[in-house]
C-alpha cells in the first residue's frame, strides 16, 4: 500500500504569500475512473491535517494526476504530458478543479476546467479550458483559452508545474528527484516558492552591474592617471616651479596689457573727439546755408506762439456757444413735460373724486345687504346640519329595529341550543351507567402485554443474533476461500521459482563451460605469447647481426670484435623485415591479453553473482516448496548445479572450430577471442534476464508474505467474531425459553394471542369513561353559560326597545325645527343659492372699494409727476441763465486776448495757429 503526498500540509499549499486549499474536485475518463466523480477536500481540510491511503493501482496518483491537469494541462508522469492518460473505453476526459487562496486581505476562489477528446489511440486533444473566479456567488471568467489558463494559473499561484510537482503535489518517485535537484535548479524553485528573486538573481544581477561599473571606473582613473602622467615628488616639485614661473610671467602680461589698454583709451577717446568736431563744423556750415529760411520760420513760429495764447480763449468761447444751445433745448423740452403732467394731475383728480362718491354711496347698502345674506348662510348651515342629525336618527332608529328583530332570533335559537343540551346531558350520563371497569384486570393485563412485549423484542433480537452469526459465518468461509486461493497462489509460485531454477542450473553450468574455456584460451595465449616474444628476440638479433655483417668492408676493422678479415656473410630474410611491423604485433598482442584478462575478471564477477542469487533461491524454495514434487525437483536441480560447480575445470569444448595447434598468430588469436567475447555476452544477457526474473519472484514472494499475515490476522478475527456471535445467539434463545414458560405459567388464564386485544378494549372502554364523565362536566358551565346568555340577550331586547321610543321622539323635535329654519331662510334669501348671492355682492363692494383706491393711487402719483415736472423745468431756466453768462463772459475774455495779441479778428488767429508737427 502506497501513499501519495500533497506536499508538506495537505490543507495548505503555498502559492506567493497565499495559503492554497483545495475545495472540490470532478473528474472523468482519466485512467481507472470513467464515470463523474466528485471529491469534497473542504471537510477533509476542516479535520486538519488528512492523507489518501489504499492500495497500489488504486487511484491515489490519479488524483494527483486530475489536480495537474486541471492546472496546468499536462500530467508530470505521462509521456508529453497527456499520453495514455486517457480510459481505453472513453473518448473525452473531463477535470474541474475549485481550489481558494487566502492571505491577510482575505479569500479568492477559482475555478479551473479542462475538457480533452481523443486524438489517437494514445494521444489526445484539449477541447474546453477556462478559469473562473468565483465571488459572492458570481463567476468572472478571467482566461477561456489554454494557454491563458496556464499563464493565469502560473501567475495566481506563482509557480510553474515543476515547481508544483517538486514542492506542493509529490507524486511517486518525484520526492527523490526533489531532494536531488542540483544547486541551480533548487536556487531557482526556492526563488519562485518564496518570492527571493530579489534576494538571488536580482541580488546577482546588482552585484554583477556595480562589479562592472566599478571596473569601469578603475579602468577610466587608470586612463585619465596615464594621461596625467608622471605624479612623482620630483615631478610635482617641477611643476609647481613652473607653476610659480608661469604666474609670474602672467603677472607681467597683465601689467603690459592693462598699459596698452590705457593708452588704446586715450587714443579712441581723442578719435571720438576729432570726429564730434568734425560733426560740428558741418553742422554749422548747413546751418549758416539755411539762415534766411530760418528767420522766416521765427517770424511764423513767433505768430504761433501768439495764436496758441488765444487758443484757450477761443476754445472757452466755442464751448459756452455749445452749453447755452444744451441748457436752451433742456428748458423747452422739461417746459412741454411740465404742462403734460400738469394735465395728467387735474384728469386723475377728477376720477378719484368720482369714485369716492360712487363707494360712499353705494357701500352702506351693500354692506346691509352682505349682513342679511350672512344670517341666511347660518340658517342654511344650521337647517343642514339639522337634516343630516334626522338622517342618522332615522338610520339609528332602523339599527335599533333591526338589532331587536336579531336578538329576538337569537333568545329563540338559545332557547332550542339549551333545551337540546340538556337532553345530550341526560344521553350521556346514562351511557356512563352502563359501562363498568376494574383496576385489577386492567393492571393485570398490562402487565401481561408488557412481558409480552419484552419477549417479542428479545424474540427479535434472536433473529438478528442468528443474522449476525449467519453474515459472520459467510464472512469466515470467504477468508477460508481466499486461504485456498492464497495455497493456489503459493502453489504457482514454487512451480515458477522450480522452473527459474532449471533455467539458472543450466545458465550456470553454460557460464561453468564458458568460464573453463576462457581459462584455457587466456594460457593457450600467454604461452603462445611467451614463445612468441622469444621468437622475437632471436629475430632481432639475427637481424642485427646481418645488418652489421653487411656494413663490413675489407681492410676496416669490425665493431664487435676488430677484426679485419671478413668473410662474406649471405643476408637473410629476417634482416629485410621492418622492425615496426614486429612491435605493432606485440603491442597487439599485449591489448589483446589485457582484454582476455578484463573478460576472465567480468566473468568470474559474473559467477560470484550467480553463485549469491542461486542461494538466495535456495533460501526462497525452502519457505514454498511444501510439495514433494516440488521438493524432489528442487534436490534434482541443487545437485546439477553442485555437479557444474564441481566439474567446471572439466569441460572441453573447442573455441569457434579452430584448436590451439591453429591459431599460430595475433590475427587467429583476435577471431578465437571474438568468437569467446560474443559467448559470453550472450551468457550475461541471459543471466540479466534471470536476475529480473527473481526479482519478479521475490516481489511476488514479499507479497504473499504480507498476504498471508493479513489472511492470519483476517482468519483468526472472524472465528472469534463467529465464535462470538454463535455465544451470543445461544444466550439469548436460552434466556427467550425461559421468559416464555415464565408467561404462561403466570398468565395461564390469558391466551398468547388475545391478551393485546382484551387490553386494548378494556383501556378502550376506560377510554369512553372518561370521554363521557368529561363530556358530562363540560356540559354543566356549557349549559350555565346558556342560560346566561339567553338572559343577556332578553334585556339586551328590552334596551333596544326602549332606544327606539326615544328615537322616535327626537326625530319628530328635529323635524319641527327644520320647518321654523326653513321659513326663516325663505325670508331672507328668496330661495336662491345664497353663497352664489354672498358672492356676487361682495364682488361689487370688492370693485368699488379697489376702484377708489386705484383713482386715489393714480391721483398721487399725477401729484408727484407734476413736482417733479416743475422742479426739472425750474432747473432747466436756471441752467439756460448760467449758461447766457458764461457765454457773455467768454466773449469778452476773447476780445481782450485778441486785443492783446494784435490779431484783428478770431479768423487771423486761427489761420496763425500751427500744428504741433509743424512747430517741431
Amino acid at each position: 500500500m502506497t501513499v501519495d503526498n500533497f506536499g508538506p500540509r495537505a490543507d495548505e499549499w503555498k502559492g506567493r504569500r497565499d495559503v492554497m486549499r483545495p475545495v472540490q474536485l470532478q473528474m472523468s475518463g482519466l485512467q481507472s475512473y470513467r464515470e463523474l466523480q466528485t471529491i469534497d477536500f473542504s471537510r477533509l481540510i476542516d479535520a486538519g491535517v488528512f492523507g489518501i491511503f489504499g492500495p497500489t493501482g488504486s487511484g491515489k496518483s490519479s488524483i494527483l494526476d486530475a489536480i495537474t491537469l486541471a492546472l496546468y494541462g499536462k500530467v508530470e508522469r505521462a509521456s508529453g504530458g497527456t499520453q495514455a492518460i486517457m480510459n481505453h473505453a472513453e473518448t473525452t476526459l473531463f477535470v474541474s478543479f475549485t481550489f481558494e487562496l487566502t492571505n491577510a486581505a482575505g479569500s479568492a476562489r477559482y475555478k479551473v476546467e479542462r475538457q480533452f477528446k481523443r486524438g489517437t489511440e494514445l494521444s489526445i486533444n484539449g477541447t474546453i479550458a477556462r478559469l473562473v473566479r468565483i465571488a459572492d456567488g458570481e463567476t468572472v471568467v478571467l482566461a477561456d483559452k489554454a494557454g491563458e489558463v496556464n499563464q493565469q494559473v502560473q501567475h495566481i499561484l506563482g509557480l510553474s508545474m515543476q515547481d508544483f510537482t517538486r514542492a506542493v503535489v509529490l507524486p511517486q518517485g518525484k520526492f527523490a528527484e526533489f531532494l536531488t535537484l542540483t544547486g541551480k535548479d533548487r536556487r531557482q524553485m526556492l526563488q519562485r516558492l518564496f518570492h527571493l528573486e530579489s534576494y538571488g538573481d536580482q541580488l546577482s544581477q546588482k552585484v554583477s552591474s556595480r562589479v562592472k561599473e566599478t571596473d569601469s571606473s578603475v579602468k577610466q582613473l587608470a586612463a585619465e592617471q596615464q594621461g596625467l602622467g608622471d605624479a612623482s615628488a620630483q615631478a610635482l616639485e617641477d611643476a609647481r616651479r613652473k607653476l610659480e614661473e608661469a604666474e609670474q610671467a602672467e603677472a607681467q602680461s597683465r601689467f603690459h596689457v592693462a598699459e596698452q589698454e590705457r593708452v588704446y583709451e586715450e587714443h579712441k577717446l581723442i578719435q571720438g573727439w576729432q570726429s564730434e568736431a568734425e560733426g560740428l563744423e558741418s553742422q554749422q556750415r548747413k546751418l549758416q546755408e539755411s539762415e534766411p529760411s530760418i528767420k522766416e520760420k521765427e517770424v511764423l513760429l513767433q505768430l504761433a506762439e501768439k495764436a496758441q495764447q488765444v487758443q484757450p480763449f477761443l476754445a472757452q468761447h466755442d464751448l459756452a456757444v455749445k452749453e447755452i444751445a444744451a441748457a436752451e433745448a433742456k428748458q423747452l423740452e422739461t417746459t412741454e413735460a411740465l404742462k403734460q403732467a400738469e394735465q395728467a394731475y387735474s384728469g386723475a383728480a377728477q376720477a378719484a373724486e368720482q369714485a369716492q362718491q360712487e363707494l360712499s354711496a353705494q357701500e352702506g347698502p351693500l354692506l346691509l345687504r352682505l349682513d342679511q345674506l350672512e344670517q341666511a348662510r347660518v340658517l342654511a348651515q344650521e337647517l343642514s346640519g339639522l337634516q343630516q342629525q334626522m338622517q342618522a336618527v332615522t338610520a339609528q332608529r332602523k339599527e335599533a329595529g333591526d338589532a331587536w328583530g336579531k336578538v329576538q332570533a337569537k333568545i329563540g335559537k338559545a332557547q332550542e341550543t339549551k333545551q337540546k343540551a340538556l337532553a345530550k346531558q341526560a344521553d350521556l350520563k346514562a351511557q356512563l351507567g352502563g359501562i363498568g371497569t376494574s383496576a385489577a384486570t386492567r393492571q393485570m393485563l398490562q402487565a401481561a402485554v408488557q412481558a409480552k412485549r419484552s419477549i417479542e423484542q428479545q424474540n427479535e433480537q434472536k433473529l438478528e443474533m442468528e443474522s449476525h452469526q449467519a453474515a459472520k459465518q459467510m464472512a469466515f468461509e470467504a477468508v477460508l476461500a481466499r486461504e485456498a486461493a492464497f495455497g493456489e497462489k503459493q502453489d504457482a509460485l514454487g512451480r515458477r521459482l522450480v522452473s527459474w531454477r532449471s533455467e539458472a542450473v543450466s545458465a550456470r553450468e553454460r557460464m561453468q563451460s564458458g568460464l573453463a574455456a576462457l581459462s584455457r584460451l587466456l594460457s593457450g595465449f600467454q604461452t603462445w605469447l611467451d614463445e612468441e616474444r622469444k621468437r622475437w628476440k632471436r629475430q632481432e638479433r639475427h637481424a642485427l647481426a646481418e645488418l652489421l655483417a653487411s656494413e663490413l668492408r675489407d681492410g676496416e676493422p669490425c665493431p664487435v670484435c676488430g677484426s679485419t678479415d671478413h668473410s662474406p656473410v649471405k643476408v637473410g630474410v629476417t634482416a629485410q623485415l621492418p622492425a615496426v611491423s614486429r612491435e605493432d604485433e606485440l603491442q597487439l598482442a599485449e591489448q589483446l591479453l589485457l582484454q582476455v584478462r578484463e573478460g576472465q575478471y567480468s566473468v568470474a564477477q559474473l559467477d560470484r553473482k550467480q553463485e549469491a542469487l542461486w542461494q538466495e533461491a535456495v533460501a526462497l524454495g525452502m519457505r514454498w516448496e511444501n510439495n514433494v514434487d516440488a521438493s524432489a525437483a528442487g534436490d534434482e536441480l541443487l545437485a546439477r548445479h553442485e555437479a557444474a560447480a564441481g566439474h567446471a575445470d572439466l569441460l572441453e569444448a573447442p573455441v569457434n572450430g579452430e584448436t590451439e595447434a591453429e591459431v599460430a598468430s595475433v590475427a587467429a588469436w583476435q577471431r578465437v577471442w571474438r568468437a569467446a567475447k560474443l559467448e559470453l555476452d550472450d551468457l550475461g544477457s541471459a543471466w540479466e534476464q534471470l536476475e529480473y526474473s527473481f526479482g519478479e519472484l521475490q516481489r511476488v514472494q514479499r507479497a504473499l508474505e504480507q498476504e498471508a499475515v493479513l489472511l492470519q490476522a483476517q482468519k483468526e478475527t472472524a472465528l472469534a467474531a463467529l465464535e462470538e456471535a454463535k455465544a451470543n445467539a445461544l444466550r439469548i434463545r436460552v434466556s427467550l425459553e425461559a421468559q416464555r414458560s415464565e408467561w404462561i405459567r403466570t398468565y395461564a388464564g390469558l391466551d398468547w394471542q388475545q391478551a393485546d386485544q382484551q387490553l386494548e378494549e378494556l383501556l378502550a372502554n376506560e377510554r369512553l369513561a372518561e370521554e363521557l364523565r368529561g363530556r358530562i362536566e363540560k356540559s354543566v358551565p356549557f349549559l350555565e353559560e346558556l342560560q346566561a346568555n339567553l338572559e343577556a340577550l332578553q334585556r339586551t331586547a328590552q334596551e333596544q326597545d326602549r332606544l327606539a321610543l326615544q328615537l322616535d321622539e327626537r326625530l319628530q323635535g328635529l323635524a319641527q325645527l327644520a320647518a321654523d329654519k326653513t321659513r326663516q331662510l325663505e325670508a331672507r334669501a328668496g330661495g336662491a343659492d345664497v353663497a352664489q348671492l354672498i358672492a356676487e355682492e361682495t364682488a361689487a363692494l370688492e370693485r368699488l372699494r379697489r376702484r377708489a383706491q386705484t383713482t386715489k393711487l393714480a391721483h398721487a402719483d399725477a401729484q408727484a409727476a407734476q413736482s417733479q415736472a416743475a422742479q426739472r423745468a425750474s432747473a432747466a431756466a436756471e441752467a439756460a441763465a448760467a449758461a447766457a453768462r458764461q457765454l457773455a463772459q467768454a466773449e469778452r475774455a476773447l476780445r481782450a486776448a485778441l486785443e492783446a495779441s494784435g490779431f484783428a479778428s478770431r479768423e487771423a488767429a486761427a489761420a496763425a495757429a500751427l500744428a504741433p508737427e509743424q512747430r517741431r
